[in-house]
């Protein structure tokens, strides 16, 4: 199993990043593997940035 921490601005879609990383993972790995990936939405004004949710929001892909 592999865990990724991706950070994003709020609103925004991360799409397609579970499958790219499982692909990725697996073709390096040449393994079967699961990766799991959580999201974590940030909000940033005035130079300062600002975590809004919680880091266990997560989406997970196995193969």
């Amino acid at each position: 199993m592999v865990t990724v921490t991706v950070s994003k601005p709020t609103g925004e879609e991360a799409l397609g990043v579970e499958d790219e990383l499982w692909i990725r993972i697996s073709e390096a790995t040449d393994e079967d593997v699961v990766v799991e990936i959580q999201f974590v939405e940030y909000a940033q004004t005035g130079g300062e940035t600002h975590g809004i949710t919680d880091p266990g929001t997560e989406a997970s892909r196995t193969g």
